[in-house]
């Protein structure tokens, strides 16, 4: 079976029902590949649908059970210092800045933990690496 870790931006469009994308990430959800998320995801998921985007049409409480499901059907990975030192290594090779430093972050833990493919809308946030697809699955 395929692991795939899925970017936050695929979370949200899979519990916001207003999206364009939302049933295609939702197929992502309930598919047979194994499943991990950041730790740094989750939350950032957490901080988007909380933001004022959402508040008019999404409760916290929404918020609060969906993060509860992903718990429950998703692996949740957190750093190490195995992922500190390919982060760093990652840092010196593709010298991210700003935001695309949490995007390394994530295809560290992908290193880190074997997983060759990680789902995103945002693409070109990643590095490109042979090791690792990544793929838009809302194409």
């Amino acid at each position: 079976m395929k692991k795939i870790i899925l970017d936050s931006n695929i979370l949200v469009y899979a519990f916001d029902e207003s999206v364009v994308f939302h049933k295609k990430a939702k197929i992502i959800l309930d598919s047979d590949s194994i499943l991990y998320i950041t730790q740094q995801s989750l939350y950032e998921f957490y901080r988007v649908t909380t933001s004022k985007l959402f508040q008019k049409r999404i409760s916290i409480t929404d918020v609060i059970a969906a993060t509860e499901f992903f718990r429950s059907r998703i692996t949740i990975l957190y750093p190490t210092n195995e992922t500190d030192l390919i982060l760093n290594d990652l840092i010196k090779k593709f010298k991210p800045i700003s935001g695309k430093i949490w995007d390394m972050l994530i295809f560290a833990q992908a290193i880190e933990n074997s997983i060759t493919v990680i789902y995103t809308k945002n693409i070109k946030d990643f590095p490109e690496e042979s090791q690792i697809k990544i793929f838009d699955p809302t194409l």
